[in-house]
């Protein structure tokens, strides 16, 4: 499998095998059960299985270096015997890795066919069966070193040892305001690139994090305060806003 980003890996999968039974459907059988089916031998039957599939891994989400749970769903096409057929194959993993390169991988997936049934009162023709594939394995990981474990390398990796997303070349932005936490001079907080990535509720150009009346609009001269009167004392520290007076007089007018 191929690393593709963000979590994601794509991978091609082959399986070479030989059954030596299988259940075929023929109710005019003595042998059949009360279903109608009959298992049947016939000795070494050819197994072959070509896939395609697309994998999550959670391990970055449940913060583990060791553990690493997936999901995925593709498509392949299987030959058993005479009878070929095409298959859906939702399926989950479980890999224990050892060390970074090195790992126990357990797999099962289920392979929905799109095939033909077995012909009626024809119990040593295989049919084309949906089924279960199991698997367990050493599983080693080729390719660069990814010392955050985010799926880029980090000879590609601008951070190479921080958790980042492909768009921002391996590079995390945590509040999701497309701006990288490295240039984001509030990484926590939802913003915008004319405020470096900082917030700014009441829209007056001055930063949230440097307002000092950070839900009232007011002026770069005042912190972000407003002056609504037009005296020079900010509207918390007068005691009549609307109307222009001296600040001996806490920005009322003297009568």
């Amino acid at each position: 499998s191929r690393s593709v980003g963000n979590n994601f890996s794509v991978g091609v999968q082959g399986s070479v095998n030989k059954i030596s039974k299988f259940v075929g459907y023929d109710p005019l059988n003595s042998e059949s059960n009360s279903s109608g089916y009959i298992v049947s031998n016939p000795r070494d039957l050819k197994y072959f299985g070509i896939d395609l599939s697309v994998k999550y891994s959670f391990m970055v989400l449940i913060d583990s270096k060791t553990i690493d749970p997936s999901l995925s769903l593709g498509g392949g096409y299987t030959n058993l015997g005479d009878s070929s057929f095409s298959t859906f194959n939702p399926g989950a993993g479980l890999t224990f890795w050892f060390n970074k390169k090195v790992g126990l991988s357990l797999a099962t997936t289920y392979k929905k066919s799109f095939g033909d049934r077995n012909v009626f009162g024809d119990s040593y023709t295989p049919d084309s069966p949906s089924h279960f594939q199991h698997s367990a394995g050493i599983t080693y990981q080729f390719g660069g070193k990814d010392t955050d474990a985010d799926g880029i390398y980090d000879k590609y990796d601008a951070c190479p040892e921080v958790v980042g997303l492909i768009q921002f070349n391996g590079c995390p932005d945590s509040d999701g305001d497309g701006i990288i936490n490295g240039s984001d001079a509030c990484p926590d907080a939802f913003g915008i690139a004319a405020l470096n990535g900082c917030p700014d509720i009441d829209e007056d150009g001055i930063a949230d994090k440097d307002d000092a009346c950070p839900y009232d609009a007011g002026f770069p001269a005042l912190k972000g305060c407003p002056d609504t009167d037009g005296d020079g004392i900010i509207d918390p520290d007068d005691r009549c806003p609307r109307i222009p007076g001296p600040a001996s007089n806490n920005g009322c007018p003297v009568n």
